[in-house]
């Protein structure tokens, strides 16, 4: 036994000692005193620990103060024995501890033997009067009994100030997004038992992990303490279940089926959506929902006319209405936990895999018409696997896997109409959708860690994990893909007004083939470790000092481009020049010669205009990022009742370029990443009833890789544009195959033979060492917060807490530019180094009548004219949050009904929502681009025509947000029937006027600022009409009920742990279809961008001065008053102010469990 002990010490410090998850709290700890029946403190008292949860046993002694502290501890419920000489046994049962939690139990001993037990009873603590962060945590008795999704993140809405935002993920997935506190959904931490499962690239949530392996969820919203690392949002950790020493399990199975859900034209939930032109695949933690639809629907009517630029005339809006699929959704598997060795080895295994299966009816009516059953499929293994073991009192090890790898197969087109519309997909040829086609997912997480006690004074653990993920493509297509991005009809018009042949006929998103873009791998690894002690002592007081180190390293290789060329055609419509306003003159001009003035002022060909390259972006390269960290705090119980939490943490981090070559490294020392926290609680009257506390901390974002793989050499988007002057778009043959789409990196694309526009790079990015386009001495994205509140027990099983926060977004990362393509600046907006519109910069040098210049080898010169002398600085990113939070709750003793409220009253105000650009403008919202989103990309963008810089209710600001949760137990006839219910009210969000400006469509000018819409109408000639503005404008209300009726039968007597149970949930009970963004696009196409005269040689003619000192927005609308001659006129959006993103429809769901 002597030499097992040195062998397993001798393991724990290797591993102590490796290369080593966040610091995250995955288990509770237990503190107090101990004292005689006068008050006289106990030194040497021996203290035990026991609980179904813990192999074995802990032992403690009390210090000369007569302090004890239990550390690392499981959740669940324990008993406590003291023991002391000349002392009576004491012996406390049903201490019941949370996650992160560290209740106070002080004990009075009685003087007798130690053969005399004096048993205490009562509730455990539910205020934790020493801590100061802000913390919720929600057990198995809670999860098990109230509706919740499939995976562990629906519960943080458990948590005041958090919610689900459907603004947060509208992009990707609008239920499977999350905002705490104001801060984005990729601000937030994702773990799983301690290892960091958020997306490495993008953040949010990186990966599912099934209800049914977990133990306890918690939220953390404000406050941590050093140890805890760092999110600017929420930190959310799922803590698994484990072994006992008691053998258990279940066989199980869920089940949905699609004809008891609700038709949902957003595609989400049961209604599939498809594989469209730019579809990449189902992220891990969203499989199979096939591209959600980001405007639900809403579509110009392929049956009408479509946009004209030239008559100012937009098509006629729609909304599509698809047929429900024939869907099914089974998960069975079981789960099995128990000891290996009694007190020593247990073992906890589960295995519950989903098999998605979709049928879709489609009648196709062009090449090889008729009607034809398509099938794709999903199947996905989720296993979690765990050992716990403990060869000797003071040494606990772990080990954990969880495997999730999936497969889907087959290709989807849209669904045919439930009421008769056409399907714009029906034209596709059926024979060119492969079964085989589809994506593999590669996943795996990795865990191990221990507990070491060497002291009663002393704790040390180590926990290392490993994430990874991958994504490959199978069964793409090769070849040049047409895809049509504007209906061609009898109504379809060219520029003279002559009517389109009939060969040309096809609907909006119509394709010669499928989509013809491959992910070949796009692989990520995490490897994550950390190591912490923490050391009790006294001194003025009693000191629990804690220290830590943590080191991350993230890697991605990827492999993702075209299998041949992509051709979009963009039939009747004009295109706007976004490397310089004069790129199109010379198409124009031969347009006016041949179709004179009127109409050829316009910049498209005689049917409208052409692009290669796609829509999509293309990637390759790989790099690891680096992140070390090392903290020190101390909890100081200063005085009775009184405890100061005092920390620092330091970190480190380093993101590497995909291309080393023409790109720096971005690196933060120690010396710009030190974040202090500052907190304190007060046991206000002296009995653990009523705590107080107050917090101030410093936070910093570790950055994902979306910035380095976006703006540091991976990504690759250039698009060639053209002149469309024919209807036999198979004439239109780009022989570049090299995986870019077809469009080179300059100049047009090689075998096309049109009239070329320009060539536009969308991932510009500055390589030029006079003017650099990363800033190296930037800060890191930086925030501070202070919080204060109150936590009251008002009985022994009810508890009301009260916060206030308020925090500030100090410093953000993004890219600025002065066009799209001109090539984008990475740094803090704000900085002297953001104000690019005044100070020198790098630009192609291009022969400017007037104006010289010298290129240099890459064809560019250092500019030291300011672009726009007369515009303002630079904007600051701005983001202030500010809520009054409350929750009021009675937990769900012995099986008995549980209930919680939470309002929320909060103002999220700015001009940056954060790591995800939550304005509907950039796809519906919920653009997970962390550092290099849509906010700061053109100057215009955060002026508003009044002049004034953007600053209001930010896109999900909703002030009163409340939820409810509760669950009933009925016991009848032997048996239990419980019912659980979910309750969502929260207030709509802004609504504003987007003016696209300069660049693309998103590039926003918001006409009255944010929350502001103004009241638009076509005149008779085609003018924007103003008719007052509503001030104020909000969504609707946010209203939903989710309900779960679980019913539960004794199945023997003898065996009182075998029961059957039958479970039927539903979400969106009432099916409320509240609207949750509005189109909110003035134009439907082009932007604001009136020209001026050269300043200088390459000046892309753009009066940004025009659109940043104040303006008239209607005269810019239509190219009148200070317009007219240097803004062509626009066209009114009929689209404009409609609601293109819908609450999911109904989804309902059954299980049936067999335990055992």
């Amino acid at each position: 036994m002597a030499n097992l002990k040195k062998i397993c010490l001798l393991l724990s410090m290797i591993v102590l000692a490796a290369a080593c998850v966040y610091a995250q709290e995955t288990t509770a700890a237990l503190q107090g005193t101990v004292k005689d029946a006068t008050g006289a403190l106990v030194p040497n008292a021996t203290l035990e620990i026991t609980g179904p949860a813990l192999i074995g046993s802990r032992k403690v002694q009390t210090d000369t103060s007569g302090a004890y502290r239990f550390a690392q501890l499981p959740p669940g419920d324990y008993t406590l024995t003291v023991t002391a000489q000349g002392f009576a046994t004491y012996r406390q049962p049903n201490i019941h501890l949370d996650v992160g939690r560290l209740p106070t139990v002080d004990i009075a001993l009685q003087v007798g033997t130690a053969t005399q037990t004096v048993e205490v009873t009562g509730e455990s603590p539910l205020v934790d009067v020493t801590t100061s962060k802000v913390a919720v945590d929600v057990e198995k008795e809670v999860i098990d009994n109230i509706p919740k999704s499939r995976s562990f993140q629906s519960l943080i809405t458990f948590a005041p100030g958090a919610r689900m935002e459907p603004l947060q993920g509208g992009r990707n997935d609008k239920g499977n997004s999350f905002q705490v506190d104001g801060a984005s959904d990729a601000e937030n931490v994702y773990l799983v038992d301690g290892v960091n499962m958020t997306d490495a690239q993008n953040g949010g949530v990186g990966k599912n992990f099934q209800i049914d392996f977990i133990e306890t969820v918690q939220v953390k919203s404000t406050g941590f303490e050093a140890k805890y690392g760092g999110a600017l949002g929420g930190v959310v950790n799922a803590v698994p279940k484990r072994g006992s020493n008691q053998w258990h399990g279940a066989l199980l199975t869920y089940l949905q089926l699609n004809n008891l859900n609700a038709i949902d034209p957003c595609l989400s939930g049961m209604t599939a959506g498809y594989n469209g032109a730019n579809f990449t695949g189902p992220t891990a933690a969203n499989v199979n929902t096939f591209a959600q639809s980001q405007v639900c629907g809403l579509r110009i009517d392929p049956t009408k006319a479509p946009l004209s630029n030239s008559q100012r005339l937009d098509g006629t809006p729609q909304y599509y209405i698809p047929k429900k699929d024939d869907r099914t959704i089974a998960e069975p598997g079981y789960e099995l936990a128990g000891p290996l060795l009694t007190n020593k080895l247990w073992l906890f295994s589960s295995y519950i895999p989903t098999i998605d299966t979709i049928h879709r009816r489609v009648s196709f009516t062009g090449a090889n018409p008729g009607a034809r059953n398509l099938t794709s499929s999903f199947v996905q293994h989720n296993m979690y696997n765990r050992l716990d073991y403990s060869p000797f009192s003071k040494l606990r090890l772990f080990g954990a896997w969880n495997y999730s790898y999936g497969r889907q197969t087959g290709q989807l087109v849209l669904p045919d109409s439930a009421v008769g519309q056409l399907n714009t997909q029906s034209t596709t040829d059926p024979n060119t959708l492969r079964s085989d086609a589809g994506f593999v997912y590669p996943d795996s997480v990795y865990s191990f860690g221990g507990d070491w006690t060497p002291t009663s004074k002393l704790v040390v653990s180590a926990r290392f994990g490993y994430f990874f993920s991958n994504v490959e493509q199978r069964g793409v297509p090769s070849g040049v893909r047409y895809v049509y991005q504007a209906t061609v009809n009898a109504n379809s018009k060219d520029l003279t007004g002559a009517a389109l042949p009939s060969s040309a006929f096809n609907p909006a998103g119509f394709a010669n083939i499928p989509a013809n873009i491959a992910r070949i791998y796009d692989a990520f690894k995490r490897k994550s470790f950390n190591v912490d002690a923490s050391y009790l002592t006294h001194g003025l007081g009693l000191h629990t000092f804690e220290f830590g180190y943590f080191q991350q390293s993230q890697a991605n290789s990827v492999l993702n481009g075209y299998q041949g060329s992509i051709v979009d055609l963009w039939w009747g419509q004009s295109y706007q020049p976004l490397t310089s306003a004069s790129a199109c003159d010379t198409v124009k001009n031969q347009n006016i010669a041949q179709y004179g003035a009127a109409l050829g002022n316009n910049c498209q060909g005689l049917y409208g205009y052409f692009q290669v390259g796609g829509q999509a972006v293309t990637n390759t390269g790989s790099t690891t990022q680096y992140a070390h960290e090392f903290y020190v705090q101390d909890s100081w119980q200063v005085a009775r009742g009184l405890t100061l939490n005092l920390g620092v943490r330091f970190n480190q981090e380093r993101l590497p370029a995909y291309d080393p070559a023409r790109f720096p490294s971005l690196e933060f020392g120690v010396d710009k990443k030190i974040a202090p926290r500052i907190g304190g609680a007060y046991d206000l009257l002296h009995n653990g009833k009523i705590k107080v506390f107050a917090s101030y901390g410093v936070f910093y974002d570790t950055m994902k890789m979306g910035l380095a793989r976006g703006s540091f050499g991976s990504d690759y988007w250039h698009q060639c544009v053209y002149a469309l002057d024919t209807t036999n778009f198979n004439s239109i043959v780009p022989t570049d195959f090299s995986g870019d789409g077809g469009c080179p990196a300059s100049g047009p694309a090689p075998g096309v033979n049109a009239r070329f526009i320009e060539n536009l790079d969308l991932r510009a990015t500055k390589a030029d060492p006079r003017d650099p386009g990363i800033d190296t001495k930037m800060n890191p994205m930086k925030q501070h917060e202070f919080t204060a509140g109150v936590d009251w027990a008002v009985s022994a099983n009810w508890g009301f807490e009260a916060r206030y926060s308020r925090k500030r977004l100090d410093d953000a990362i993004e890219d600025m530019s002065l066009t799209d393509s001109l090539g984008y600046y990475i740094g803090n907006p704000g900085s002297a180094y953001a104000n690019i519109l005044h100070r020198p910069v790098s630009i192609p040098c291009v022969a400017t009548p007037g104006f010289s210049c010298t290129p240099d080898a890459g064809g560019n010169y250092y500019l030291t004219t300011p672009f726009c002398a007369e515009c303002p600085n630079a904007v600051p990113a701005i983001r202030r949050y500010d809520g009054l939070e409350f929750r009021y709750f009675k937990r769900p003793t012995n099986g008995k009904w549980f209930v919680q409220l939470s309002y929320t009253y909060s103002k999220l105000r700015g001009n940056y929502s954060g790591l995800v650009n939550t304005d509907p403008t950039d796809a519906s919202g919920g653009r997970h681009s962390p550092n290099n989103g849509r906010a700061f990309d053109i100057p215009t963008m955060t002026y508003l025509p009044s002049g004034k810089p953007d600053d209001g209710p930010l896109a999900s600001d909703r002030p009163s947000t409340a939820n409810i949760f509760a669950s009933y137990p009925l016991k009848w006839a032997h048996m239990t029937t419980n019912f659980g219910l979910s309750q969502t009210l929260y207030q709509g969000t802004p609504i504003s006027t987007c003016l696209p400006s300069i660049g693309t469509s998103s590039a926003c000018q918001l006409a009255e600022g944010r929350g502001d819409v103004a009241l638009f109408s076509r005149g008779a000639n085609g003018n924007f009409v103003l008719n007052g503005v509503d001030k104020g404008a909000r969504t609707d209300p946010f209203i939903q009920t989710d309900l779960s009726v679980r019913h539960d039968i004794p199945v023997s007597k003898m065996h009182e742990n075998m029961h059957l149970m039958i479970e039927a949930q539903a979400s969106n009970l009432f099916n409320q279809r509240a609207a949750l963004a509005f189109y909110q696009f003035a134009i439907p196409s082009n932007t604001l961008a009136p020209s001026r005269p050269a300043r200088f040689a390459g000046d892309p003619l753009y009066d940004y001065g025009k659109l940043m000192n104040g303006f008239n927005y209607v005269d810019a609308l239509n190219g009148t008053g200070a317009f007219a001659g240097v803004q062509a006129p626009l066209t009114v959006a009929s689209r404009y102010g409609m609601p293109q993103l819908f609450q999911s429809a109904r989804n309902m769901r059954l299980q049936v469990r067999f335990t055992f």
